[in-house]
Parts: C-alpha cells; structure tokens; sequence
C-alpha cells in the first residue's frame, strides 16, 4: 500500500470515528443542511485531529509542565496513532506554531457556528482543543525566539553536560600573559577536580574582539 493510500485510510477511519463519536454525544446539524456541508464542517475536526496525531502525546506532556498550555480534553487525546508514521518509515511529523494557529481559528470559527448550540460537552471540548493549540502554538513562538535570542549573543550558551571534557596538561613555568591572570588566580584558588565555568566577562581582559581573535570559549 503506497503513502496515499495509506493517507486516506488513516484519515477515512479518523473521520468514522469523529462521526460515530458527534453521534453518539447527540451533536447534530440542521436537517436542511447539505450532505456535502456537514461533510465539510465534519471535516475541520477530523483535519484539527489528523494534523496533531503523532504530537498528542507531546501536547499533553508539555501541558502538565507549562501552566501556560493547556491540554488536550480526553475524548479527543485518544485520537492518536491514526497517522502512523512509524510504519509509514517516515519521521515524526513536526507542528509548526502558525499552522496550530490557523487550526485553532478554524475550529474557533466551526464552534460559534449557531447548530452547535445543542452540542453540549462536544462543544465544550471542541472549544478547550481550540484553546490547546492556540496556547501550544505560542509556546512553539515562545521557544523559537529564546532560541534565536541565545544564538544571536556573542558567546551562545551551550550544554555543561554535551561540551564537557578533561584535559591533563603538563605543569609550565612559563609566565602568564597579563590577559589571563585573573584566570590563572581563579584556578588556583580550586581544589583538585573543581570546576570552573569560565565566563569571559570575569575571567578575562580581553576585549571582546580580542577574545574572538583569541578563541576563548
């Protein structure tokens, strides 16, 4: 079965199960509705469930430790493993913050549609989706810019445990250059096996275009 095909099963049997689960609630359209249009409203849930399948999990975990998302309601967290990418042999699909927000405003729009008054809890979780990805959405805009701001200082920071090493060097008695005596002194000052975080503001002379010249970390 190629990736297509495999598409339109798992988004098929996402649509069923959104149909069977709006049928069961009670959450009706108007009769003189259209066949083609409740298709197409029906079609914003199942399009909002199909994009974040894969990443439900990940929502969810981030909501239980960022008070500024809020989770998924239950009866839509289960909507998971439809998309299955792992089978499919591709990566992990990746949410980016503007399409969560078009999602968000779509199903926003579908939710103060006037029929959706009778929906009941369906409406209320409808609306807490809206709110999951609009929340999950500025928590990606959020992190992005943190992210940019950090590459962008002189000196990014970067991971003590991913950029820690040891090196045995042998004893000199060459004389330290001036640049570095307050980093000479700071280290002197340790016990064996101490570490130092070097920072180039405290530990160093050196301008920062010299300390660019020089490499220091």
């Amino acid at each position: 079965m190629g990736r297509n095909s495999q598409k339109r099963t798992g988004c098929s049997m996402t649509a069923n199960d959104v149909c069977t689960l709006l049928t069961d609630s009670g959450a009706s359209f108007p009769k003189l509705m259209s066949d083609d249009d409740v298709s197409k409203e029906t079609g914003i849930l199942v399009n909002t469930l199909w994009y974040i399948d894969g990443n439900t999990d990940t929502i969810q975990e981030r909501a239980r430790h960022a008070s500024s998302v809020s989770p998924i309601p239950t009866r839509f967290a289960r909507f998971e493993g439809y998309n299955d990418w792992k089978k499919k042999k591709m990566k992990k699909p990746q949410l980016s913050a503007r399409n969560l927000e078009i999602q968000s405003e779509i199903l926003f729009r579908m939710i103060n549609r006037p029929y959706t008054q009778n929906w009941g809890d369906i409406k209320t979780d409808s609306e807490k989706l809206a709110v999951s990805l609009s929340t999950y959405a500025t928590f990606l805009k959020s992190s992005c810019d943190k992210q940019q701001a950090r590459q962008q200082q002189l000196y990014p920071p970067r991971l003590v445990v991913e950029n820690v090493w040891i090196e045995h060097k042998a004893e000199t008695q060459a004389p330290v250059k001036p640049e570095y005596a307050k980093l000479d002194v700071a280290l002197a000052e340790l016990d064996d096996y101490q570490t130092l975080f070097f920072d180039a503001e405290v530990h160093s002379d050196l301008t920062p275009h010299s300390r660019q010249l020089h490499r220091l970390p």
